[in-house]
């Protein structure tokens, strides 16, 4: 699974590049200054709801099912949920590494059910990555938070995983009647031997 998370993580930061250049131009102000805004005012400013449309036109066909951007202070300033807009995350760990280290952090987790771009989303194994979002100084004005859908593969590697397992079980088994017909053969040869010396 690491090595599923590691290859996960590298798609979901080049994603939030694509993300992030995307929207920067036209709501990145608007997103550095968001944080400072009281939550039920936050979730009903109509940058909010242009800002949601951008970014579902930008995830369109791509495995991307929650995008979230937090302030440094770890304030969520907008989400693709709607209700988690104007949360205080900061205590969430991989959210405090990537503002303090400003590296991507992700991690993999089970049985998430939520709202998506595309629709409700039932038990969805998902990579959640945080990446940085920094300024032309190297300051780090932000996070953005991709939900990356890996069912399909966690399914493809369990399946894998049993096909492996019963390969070893036979190969195994196999093996152990192999060693049981040599000491069966040997021990019979002894046998006979010992049955001709004692004549």
């Amino acid at each position: 699974m690491d090595s599923l998370i590691a290859l996960t993580e590298r798609h979901n930061t080049t994603l939030a590049r694509v993300f992030v250049n995307g929207v920067w131009p036209d709501y990145g102000e608007f997103l550095v200054s968001a944080g400072d805004m009281e939550g039920a005012s936050l979730r009903a400013h109509p940058r909010i709801l242009g800002l949601h449309e951008t970014l579902a036109q930008l995830d369109e066909d791509l495995p991307i099912v929650k995008i979230t951007f937090f302030s440094p202070e770890g304030r969520t300033v907008y989400s693709s949920i709607s209700a988690e807009i104007g949360s205080n995350q900061s205590d969430v760990a991989l959210l405090r590494r990537v503002i303090k280290h400003g590296i991507s952090q992700s991690r993999l987790t089970h049985d998430n059910t939520f709202a998506s771009f595309s629709g409700r989303v039932d038990g969805a194994s998902v990579v959640e990555t945080y990446a940085p979002v920094k300024g032309d100084d190297g300051r780090i004005l932000g996070v953005i938070e991709l939900y990356h859908d890996v069912s399909g593969e966690i399914v493809g590697i369990r399946q894998d995983m049993w096909s492996v397992a019963a390969i070893v079980v036979v190969a195994f088994g196999l093996l152990y009647f192999a060693l049981y017909a040599i000491v069966r053969h040997a021990g019979a040869e002894l046998k006979a031997r010992y049955e001709d010396l004692s004549k």
